[in-house]
C-alpha cells in the first residue's frame, strides 16, 4: 500500500509539471514575429544607462520583445515578451556595470505587428542627464554603402564609426573616413562576423585646428547592417553627439 501511495505521488508531481511545462511553451510561442527594429550601435562607460523606448501609436495591442546586445554579439539583457496598450509607452533600461570596460551595444526590438510600433533610444551619462537620442529602424539590405554625415572635432576629441552586422552572414567590406577637403585620414577593410559590432576610431591630433570628419561604409557584396558615428567628450569620454548612417542603394 505504501508503494502504491508513493507511485501515486510521483504520478500526480509528473503530471503537475507536465502541464505547468505545457503551459509555459504554449505562452512561449504565443508570440509570433512580424517585424524587426534595431537601434544604431553604440560606446557605453561604465555607469552609462542605455533606455529602448517603445511606442504603439495604432488602436491595436502589439506583442514586442526587446534584447540587448553588446561587444561579440553577446546577449547583455534579454527582456521577456510583453503587451503594449493602444497608445502605450514602455521603456527598458540597460545599464553597464561600475568597474567595467566600456561595452558596444544596441537593441533588437521583434514586433508582432508591422507598421505599429516606433522606437528610439536614449543615452544617459553618470550624472543622470540625457545625452543623447537616437530613432530605432528597419534595416534596409544594403547594396552599395552607408554614408555618415559630417561632424566636427577639436583636438583630441574621439570619433567612432560603429557598424553592426544584423544579417544572419558575415559582411565584409570598408570604412572610409574623409577630411572636409576630401582627402582621406582612414581606409580600413572591415569583416564583420553575424550579429558582432565593428568600431573605428579617429581621434583628431592634439594641437591640431578643428577639422570636419565625414564616413562612407562600402558593403560591395551587401548586407544587413545599422551605423552610426559618435563623438566623445576629450577629458570625460562622454558621448556627444549620435549621428545615424543613411543607407545608399546601388548608383545612388
Amino acid at each position: 500500500m505504501k508503494q502504491f501511495r508513493k507511485l501515486w505521488g510521483l504520478i500526480v508531481v509528473f503530471t503537475l509539471v507536465a502541464v505547468l511545462t505545457f503551459t509555459y511553451v504554449k505562452r512561449a510561442t504565443a508570440f509570433t514575429l512580424i517585424e524587426l527594429q534595431f537601434t544604431g550601435p553604440i560606446e557605453l562607460l561604465a555607469g552609462t544607462v542605455f533606455v529602448v523606448n517603445l511606442t504603439n501609436h495604432t488602436s491595436q495591442t502589439v506583442d514586442a520583445v526587446v534584447d540587448i546586445y553588446g561587444r561579440n554579439g553577446t546577449l547583455v539583457e534579454p527582456q521577456a515578451t510583453l503587451t503594449l496598450a493602444a497608445n502605450e509607452s514602455r521603456g527598458f533600461t540597460y545599464k553597464q556595470p561600475a568597474g567595467t570596460p566600456a561595452n558596444w551595444v544596441y537593441a533588437r526590438i521583434g514586433l508582432g505587428t508591422a507598421n505599429a510600433v516606433v522606437t528610439d533610444v536614449g543615452i544617459f551619462g553618470t550624472n543622470g542627464e540625457l545625452v543623447v537620442i537616437a530613432d530605432g529602424v528597419i534595416p534596409p539590405a544594403v547594396t552599395t554603402a552607408l554614408l555618415l554625415p559630417a561632424v566636427q572635432l577639436v583636438a583630441d576629441q574621439k570619433a567612432c564609426v560603429f557598424v553592426s552586422n544584423v544579417s544572419t552572414d558575415t559582411v565584409n567590406g570598408a570604412i572610409d573616413v574623409y577630411a572636409g577637403d576630401g582627402s582621406v585620414l582612414i581606409a580600413q577593410p572591415i569583416s564583420i562576423p553575424a550579429g558582432q559590432t565593428y568600431c573605428l576610431t579617429y581621434t583628431h591630433p592634439t594641437g591640431a585646428f578643428p577639422i570636419a570628419i565625414r564616413a562612407v561604409v562600402s558593403l560591395p557584396n551587401g548586407g544587413n547592417v545599422v551605423g552610426d558615428m559618435a563623438t566623445f567628450d576629450v577629458k570625460s569620454g562622454q558621448l556627444i553627439t549620435l549621428l545615424p548612417a543613411i543607407p545608399l542603394s546601388s548608383g545612388g
